[in-house]
């Protein structure tokens, strides 16, 4: 895809993601301090690895459904940003 289209694309992905995944970070943020807080270093670590895989699993649902919307493979998707990040 051109240069424009795979701006227009990351910036209406990422858009969206940080949406969702503002909305994931206040799910987890009492329990996470919770466990801070009691010393339950384990299950914070837990919480914290829960919420990341989220967070990472929100980008690719996002941004699958808008190649799809746009008509857009994914591996043309990955090499259309290898192309345009090694040649600005």
């Amino acid at each position: 895809i051109n240069l424009q289209a795979f701006i227009e694309l990351f910036k209406l992905v990422t858009k969206h993601a940080k949406r969702k995944i503002a909305q994931i970070k206040q799910e987890y943020a009492k329990e996470r301090r919770t466990a801070l807080a009691d010393n339950r270093d384990l299950d914070y670590r837990r919480i914290v690895s829960e919420q990341m895989k989220k967070e990472e699993s929100i980008y690719q649902e996002i941004a699958s459904e808008c190649m799809s919307h746009f008509g857009i493979e994914e591996q043309e998707f990955i090499v259309s940003q290898q192309v345009h990040m090694s040649n600005p």
